[in-house]
């Protein structure tokens, strides 16, 4: 059975034509093959009306044939029996199929007739054959109009076969024009996306301008100034503090100091951790040293001059620190800094989104030639 030999692609003649030339024709060409289509299938649909009507008349008739008054054996009467009413069981299963189908898009509905056909004459062969025994003209009557009714299809789909290629080249058409609406929305939107970015930039090149301003205009402040001078002053005093802290270590005869102290486990734990980390501790509590130093007899004149002079440094250092207020420079620098950090990952996303633009550019292009080769087929 030829009935698929209709959606085979017509042969075009290639014109020139633009990308909204064929778009018009796609429009004109849908409009009169929609027409042409609902006429053949309402021709279509009386034919099946009537072809329904006729195979139900002869299947009635198939039904009262008269099988035990044959004079065979009845072994075989009992096989043409089985043979017959599974060939009607197959008959009707092919009008029911038929009267499943959609009608509104004749290549479908071309496609799924052929497949039923197909279907049944696999099916109902071997039936037929052994029904065909003791059944002739009966059977032959069913089968001659099933096949009337088919070759009548497949003469209009053959006339036809115009139509459905024209059908074809719309849809595949409407599909790609779908696909040019998705791409042209989805460059929008990265269009969109990308001015979103530029603005958004932009905005954090002002801020950066605008801290930068401030940061040039603090550092021209006498208060500004006086702040940095208090802290190099703040520096030049943990340097120095730091400095006599290590000559006191000097000082401090720690050999002697631990054979006095070694009899009192708690004492000679202290005394080793001052020997082992002096400025870290001395610097965070020097009295338990001095305690012990003056427990052991040990608080010598230059350990007491020294020590006083640690005391009156780090004094110093607390008052300085008081004085020194934060600077807002390092913090304004240090926003300018993350600032940039975020352009320049912003800078980095639109290069990609950018490189998603063209890939996206390329294929509406593409898919628009598309458009204009199948408009040729019009």
């Amino acid at each position: 059975m030829g009935i698929f030999n209709f959606l085979k692609k017509k042969e075009v003649k290639v014109v020139d034509l633009s990308f909204e030339e064929a778009g018009g024709r796609l429009e004109e060409m849908k409009k009169l093959s929609r027409t042409r289509e609902i006429e053949v299938l309402s021709r279509v649909t009386k034919m099946l009306d009537g072809f329904y009507d006729s195979v139900e008349d002869k299947l009635g008739v198939l039904e009262s044939v008269d099988i035990e008054s044959k004079k065979e054996y009845e072994r075989v009467k009992l096989l043409v029996r089985q043979g017959l009413d599974k060939y009607i069981y197959s008959v009707r299963g092919l009008l029911e199929e038929l009267r499943a189908l959609e009608r509104d898009e004749i290549g479908k509905f071309v496609r799924e007739v052929g497949e039923i056909f197909i279907g049944f004459e696999k099916k109902s062969f071997k039936v037929y054959e052994r029904a065909t025994y003791l059944i002739g003209d009966e059977m032959m009557a069913v089968k001659n109009e099933i096949r009337k009714f088919y070759n009548g299809l497949v003469e209009i789909f053959e006339k036809e076969k115009g139509l459905i290629g024209n059908l074809n080249v719309v849809k595949d058409v409407r599909l790609k024009l779908g696909e040019i609406e998705k791409f042209e929305i989805d460059l929008r939107e990265i269009e969109r996306e990308i001015e979103e970015n530029n603005v958004w930039i932009n905005n954090e090149r002002r801020k950066i301008r605008k801290f930068s301003e401030e940061v040039e205009e603090t550092k021209k402040s006498s208060e500004y100034v006086s702040n940095l001078r208090l802290k190099d002053e703040v520096g030049r005093l943990e340097k120095k503090l730091g400095a006599e802290i290590v000559r006191l270590r000097g000082l401090i005869d720690f050999k002697k100091l631990v054979g006095i102290v070694h009899v009192n486990e708690r004492e000679f734990g202290i005394v080793k951790k001052y020997r082992d980390s002096f400025v870290s501790e001395f610097s965070r509590n020097g009295e338990k040293l001095v305690d012990l130093l003056k427990g052991a007899g040990m608080m010598s004149s230059d350990i007491k001059r020294q020590v006083a002079l640690i005391s009156k440094l780090r004094d110093e250092l607390v008052g300085a620190k008081k004085k020194v207020v934060v600077d807002i420079v390092v913090g304004k620098l240090e926003e300018i800094r993350k600032i940039e950090g975020r352009i320049e990952e912003m800078r980095i996303e639109d290069v990609k989104i950018r490189h998603r633009m063209k890939e996206l550019g390329e294929k509406l292009e593409e898919t628009k030639e598309a458009v204009v080769e199948l408009g040729k087929c019009f």
